[in-house]
């Protein structure tokens, strides 16, 4: 799940811990672009990173705004973060190394507004200057190497200086000179290995690339020979691959020969507690996938189809070479729970739009989907009236008959409005089982007792004395598809309330084989504190006695969780969750807006996206530990106290 920060002496152990060959290039200035060296897994030799040890300082004559586009942005490591000079000619930005050293090139990332000459200049004392080199006039908003032309390569300096000498006029005015990295290098900067093996993702956790031997080819002749046990990977895989490659590929129980893919049911040294696990060998004989789970097939299967050429998955045939690496494999997840939240509450997504994006969660073996069915604008399952209880006043088709034809009504991006619609419940049973051939959790959420505007609007029934926000002439609340939150509630002391609980769950998990039902809680911001106690309570209850987990988000740990059911955290204080997890058995799921969900803008100036979790892009979102979001007493919590991770959207 998480690779440490990447720091300039750190950078050999963190892509050696990765088992693959050592970066040795050092990055002298803070500013090691951290995504890149997390990504290249094996780089051509450089020299020793220990002289970038200690990192470096950055200044500046100045710069063009008071607190902000600081020096210290030209060596964080971020390519979308910048220095931006004073408006003089004679601007200069100054990076001191920890220790003098020999200079093999210096790398600028130019904005907009760049140098339009300037030259570099070293120094050992920090005030008298020399030129490195002569005259440079860059190409704006692109990437500039410069070496050390006027002076001895194999001298060591202490400072490194880009001196300008005139600024770039933009639509006829100059402003400052703006960099995003200002970057010094000892020797060759990484460069990633061409190959296919390490663009696998997820990483895996024990990977040998055997460089010099010959790859596995597949060909028309090739079979795929599984046990029975293990047959439905291997078919997925068979069905998979005639598309793309027009080869047969019959599936097959026993008579491996060269050229096969072979599955063989069997434990993992190292992983044989884990269902995941998995082992991939390939040479040029042919691949051998282990696992003793189809699960753990699965996933391996997911990771030969990475290492396969990119087309692999196209609807029709592809001439190409169809080789595979010769590597050696072993893995297995740090979580079994590996989830993404798809909201299908404030805009619908179809049928095959959500088996699109369960085919693209199976590419990286994610385990779960969260489908957020019901919310205020919006509410997407079929319930039928089948199975009321005597004295239910409810006609439950109302829900998608009027909730379902509503959804976001506020301007999105490019004016598109929230699509609308709801699944029927043959739909719902299909998509789940879809996703099961994929060995993918359908976890379902009705989003209670806030969130709730959009039954309020369809059942007259559910709108009591403690509803909010309110009835109109119709007796229901008014549709609201703004993105408004916390205005709406049910009436936790109504029994109706508790009659349409019931039945609504109750159908849920019958067509819901997994083991969780997630009954929300979040954002119940007009609902009385002991009432939302008491219908979290309640509801989880009704969950328990349909013999199921809940789930909740991490304001729901108030309130009747127990040994198995899972709290969903994303944001806010931490304490009612530890003790949910420490004295009451429940299991953390680390969903922490600021590194796991999905929707944030990756900056400012990203077109679609969200604000309210901050800003982020890969480095952020990559290096961050489940384990702790939720601490007790200043320390991580154990991976047994986790369920695992999820990313919502």
């Amino acid at each position: 799940m998480r690779t440490p920060t990447i720091t300039p002496l750190a950078v050999r152990r963190a892509v050696a811990a990765l088992g693959v060959t050592a970066v040795t290039a050092a990055l002298l200035a803070v500013g090691l672009v951290q995504a890149s060296a997390a990504r290249a897994a094996d780089v051509d030799a450089g020299t020793d990173v220990a002289l970038a040890s200690a990192g470096a300082t950055v200044t500046a004559s100045g710069q063009e705004v008071a607190g902000k586009w600081g020096p210290d942005q030209a060596t964080d490591g971020d390519t979308t973060t910048r220095w931006s000079s004073n408006t003089a000619d004679d601007a200069n930005i100054t990076v001191e190394l920890a220790q003098p050293a020999t200079i093999d090139h210096v790398v600028i990332y130019w904005e907009d507004a760049c140098a339009a000459k300037y030259k570099l200049q070293v120094s050992n004392d920090g005030t008298t200057f020399t030129d490195a080199t002569g005259t440079t006039a860059p190409t704006c908003a692109t990437k500039d190497t410069e070496t050390l032309t006027k002076v001895d390569a194999s001298t060591p300096y202490r400072y490194v200086r880009m001196q300008g000498i005139d600024r770039t006029p933009i639509g006829g005015q100059k402003y400052g000179m703006s960099l995003y990295e200002f970057q010094v290098w000892d020797g060759p900067e990484p460069v990633a290995s061409t190959s296919t093996a390490d663009g696998l993702t997820p990483k895996p956790q024990n990977l040998t690339v055997h460089g010099d031997a010959a790859p596995f080819e597949l060909t028309s002749t090739a079979r795929i020979v599984a046990p029975v046990a293990l047959q439905q990977s291997a078919t997925f895989l068979a069905t998979t691959l005639r598309a793309s490659t027009g080869f047969d590929l019959p599936v097959v129980a026993d008579g491996a020969a060269d050229g096969d893919i072979v599955f063989m049911a069997g434990d993992i040294g190292g992983f044989s507690d884990q269902d995941e696990a998995y082992g991939l060998e390939s040479d040029s004989a042919g691949v051998t996938l282990t696992a003793s789970t189809e699960h753990g097939a699965f996933d391996a299967v997911q990771t030969l189809l990475q290492l396969l050429p990119a087309f692999d998955q196209s609807a029709t045939v592809v001439q190409t070479d169809w080789s595979v690496p010769s590597v050696s494999i072993t893995d297995a997840p740090r979580f079994a729970y590996r989830g993404v939240m798809l909201d299908s509450a404030r805009s619908f997504q179809t049928v095959d739009e959500v088996k699109s994006f369960l085919n693209e969660m199976a590419q990286f073996k994610l385990s779960v989907l969260h489908l957020h069915l019901a919310d205020d604008q919006g509410w997407r399952i079929q319930i039928t009236n089948d199975g009321k209880v005597a004295g239910d006043p409810i006609d439950y088709s109302l829900l998608t008959k009027v909730s379902g034809a509503t959804g976001m009504t506020m301007d999105g991006y490019r004016n598109e409005l929230g699509h609308t619609g709801f699944y029927t419940q043959a739909q719902y049973r299909d998509i789940v089982q879809y996703a099961a051939d994929r060995q993918i959790t359908v976890i379902p959420e009705i989003d209670a007792p806030s969130h709730t505007n959009a039954a309020l609007h369809a059942i007259p029934q559910l709108n009591t004395a403690n509803t909010q926000p309110g009835t109109d002439a119709g007796g229901t609340t008014p549709a609201n598809g703004t993105g408004d939150v916390g205005y709406s509630t049910l009436d936790a002391n109504s029994d109706v309330t508790w009659t349409f609980m019931t039945h609504v769950l109750t159908q849920l998990a019958a067509m819901t084989p997994g083991d969780y039902i997630d009954v929300g809680g979040d954002e119940s911001a007009v609902t009385p504190a002991a009432d939302y106690k008491t219908f979290i309570t309640k509801s989880v209850q009704i969950v328990h006695d349909l013999g199921k987990q809940a789930i909740g988000w991490n304001e729901a740990a108030v309130g009747g969780v127990g040994t198995g059911d899972g709290i969903q955290y994303w944001t806010g204080g931490t304490s009612d969750t530890l003790n949910a997890i420490k004295n009451q058995g429940a299991k953390l799921i680390a969903s922490r807006g600021s590194s796991a969900y999905l929707d944030m803008k990756y900056n400012s100036k990203t077109p679609i996206g969200l604000t309210w979790a901050g800003t982020g892009d890969f480095d952020k979102y990559y290096d961050w530990d489940p384990a702790s979001v939720v601490q007790d007493n200043g320390a991580n919590l154990p991976d047994s106290d986790l369920l695992g991770v999820e990313g919502p959207m």
